[in-house]
């Protein structure tokens, strides 16, 4: 569908019931008298929290927010299910759970009873309850391992064999980031040292730079004589997965988990169909904020947000400029990833105590 304008979007606001006592107090101080108290829920919940939210100069209403937008836009009842439906259902959005799905949403959304209804939504959904395999708790605890920049350790691991498609691939080469949780996956015929060594290379060393360390499992690809060579030419540290311990290349298995579960939404009984959907679910996942870090991982590597398809439909105002030349932006862009970088540590060093503490 077409994308709303301002005036549509200012329009469907002030028609909600939900936002006039709102709207009317931020506009004119105009208090509501005794009718506040038959009100619904959700305008109890505005009126009491009425210092959160602005009207912005184009009449749009907004909750306030530390991110870098002017806040989260506040959704009319109208549009809820849509929204609902281009961060859940698409296959940008990944059909993932209702955890990732809420904080989807809410970097920039916001209405009262957002969680309830997202957790309607995802439970409801029919695809999800048809293709997910109920998650299992891990066995062991996950081993530690901090780092704190781009590019540290990647971990690099195979899925496959899946059903051959018409393109003749089988497997999926999957490479993260440590740090940022970025994510790659690229379709493969075979999982060979060679085809492994020059798709590392060619589309992730060329695009990114080369990491320090490499985590992967104990595979032919990996152990072998190319692989090795490879990483000393390059300087880079590889490690691996122990018999013992798997669980410490364990990142890498939740991702996977994550993949294949999105991608049974998808293919259904078109079995050879998957690697046409892998584009559009790497992108779900880099664009889904990482509960260890706080940020997506689109924003843990550029420093700003992606813009998805529900920014084409509710056109809100992009994210601000950190300066009007190349220097200033520059400039912006450094100090905006230092602090990304630094919260980010915390919160992965407080997900390293939780774990030491399960352990």
């Amino acid at each position: 569908m077409s994308g709303y304008n301002t005036q549509e979007m200012v329009d469907m606001q002030r028609a909600d019931p939900n936002f006039q006592i709102l709207i009317e107090w931020l506009e004119r101080q105009q208090e509501p008298g005794n009718e506040l108290l038959a009100t619904s829920p959700a305008i109890k919940h505005y009126w009491v929290n009425r210092n959160n939210y602005f009207i912005d100069k184009d009449g749009l209403l907004w909750e306030r927010s530390e991110e870098i937008r002017p806040g989260e836009w506040m959704v009319p009842s109208e549009c809820k299910d849509e929204i609902l439906r281009l961060n859940h259902d698409i296959p940008l959005a990944g059909h993932q759970g209702i955890d990732r799905t809420r904080e989807r949403v809410k970097s920039r959304y916001q209405w009262f009873g957002l969680t309830a209804d997202v957790k309607r939504y995802v439970k409801g959904c029919g695809a999800c309850n048809r293709n997910k395999k109920a998650s299992k708790k891990a066995k062991a605890p996950l081993s530690p391992y901090n780092t704190g920049q781009p590019l540290q350790r990647i971990h690099i691991d195979f899925i496959g064999p899946l059903p051959k498609t018409k393109k003749g691939n089988e497997y999926i080469l999957m490479i993260t980031d440590h740090f940022t949780k970025w994510v790659e996956c690229f379709p493969l015929p075979s999982q060979t040292a060679e085809q492994t060594a020059e798709t590392v290379v060619n589309e992730f060393f060329c695009r990114f730079g080369c990491p320090f360390e490499i985590m992967t499992d104990k595979g032919r690809n990996f152990e072998s004589r190319l692989f090795q060579s490879l990483c000393t030419l390059l300087e880079i540290h590889k490690s691996r997965t122990t018999s013992y311990h798997p669980e410490s290349n364990g990142q890498v298995e939740r991702m996977n988990r994550t993949l294949m579960d999105a991608l049974r939404c998808y293919v259904d009984n078109k079995q050879d169909t998957w690697d046409q959907y892998l584009p559009h679910l790497a992108c779900a996942l880099r664009t889904s904020v990482n509960r260890d870090t706080g940020f997506t991982p689109f924003k843990m590597m550029f420093g700003r947000e992606m813009n998805i398809p529900c920014d084409l439909i509710y056109r809100l105002p992009p994210s601000k400029q950190t300066g009007e030349d190349y220097e200033d932006y520059v400039l912006g862009l450094k100090k905006s990833l230092e602090e990304q970088y630094d919260f980010a540590r915390k919160n992965m060093g407080a997900a390293t105590h939780r774990m030491k503490k399960r352990s």
